[in-house]
């Protein structure tokens, strides 16, 4: 039964990994789109957002399965209660994602971003974060 339930997490993991690469996605094209005043972008982040809440969704129907199914102790527990706080996390980036591309659109109707200099370089910065946070995550570093 132990090795079933460490199979059956794999589904868990590979979904947060999926969340935390298209919330990456996300962020990254939304910078684009703040860079480039593209609203086409804008609109891109912001119909990819439904997908990673739904990704959470079933993460978080995931953890309540295996919680009642197989009744995990110890660090199994710990485990499921990370992953629940890692969903949460990923899917309120994809959120602000979400919401810095609609907000983009109204900032491209002005023109250049020539009070917006440093944004690209914080955007890449939090991109980096976010991708060593996922190797880390996939690594189980």
């Amino acid at each position: 039964m132990q090795r079933f339930f460490h199979e059956e997490l794999r589904q868990l993991r590979d979904d947060l990994i999926l969340m935390g690469e298209r919330s990456l996605d996300m962020t990254r094209l939304v910078m684009r789109a703040v860079q480039e005043g593209d609203d086409s972008l804008a609109l891109q982040v912001r119909g990819m957002d439904d997908g990673v809440d739904d990704l959470e969704k079933r993460v978080d129907r995931e953890i309540m399965r295996y919680l009642t199914l197989f009744g995990p102790m110890g660090s199994d527990v710990r485990l499921l209660l990370a992953a629940r706080d890692i969903g949460h996390d990923l899917e309120r980036i994809a959120d602000e994602a979400s919401v810095i591309a609609k907000r983009a659109m109204i900032i491209s109707e002005r023109g250049p971003l020539k009070d917006f200099l440093q944004v690209p370089q914080e955007g890449a910065l939090a991109c980096e974060i976010l991708r060593l946070a996922i190797d880390s995550f996939i690594e189980g570093d």
